[in-house]
């Protein structure tokens, strides 16, 4: 009984981190539009990017992201979408 409880206690993070990983992945893959908010993030995304931005308008969080998206990926929407969803 209490190997179980051992194999259990070493399965389960990695369990939820491959459950995040496969969210995370079919998070980035949608197509834009296909929800209310996809095509508003891919706005204020771009936007930024192009240095059209109102800090006030998103908590500082989303800015960090948006930050990092652009730093390690270089504009790619998709890379946004993926980073947003793993680290929310």
């Amino acid at each position: 009984m209490n190997n179980i409880k051992s194999i259990s206690r070493i399965l389960s993070p990695i369990l939820l981190f491959i459950i995040k990983i496969i969210l995370s992945i079919i998070a980035c893959t949608r197509e834009i539009g296909s929800d209310n908010d996809s095509i508003m993030y891919a706005t204020i995304v771009q936007d930024s990017v192009n240095g059209f931005y109102n800090y006030l308008q998103k908590e500082p969080g989303f800015w960090l992201i948006v930050f990092l998206y652009y730093t390690f990926t270089g504009g790619s929407i998709e890379a946004f979408f993926f980073i947003y969803s793993f680290i929310a």
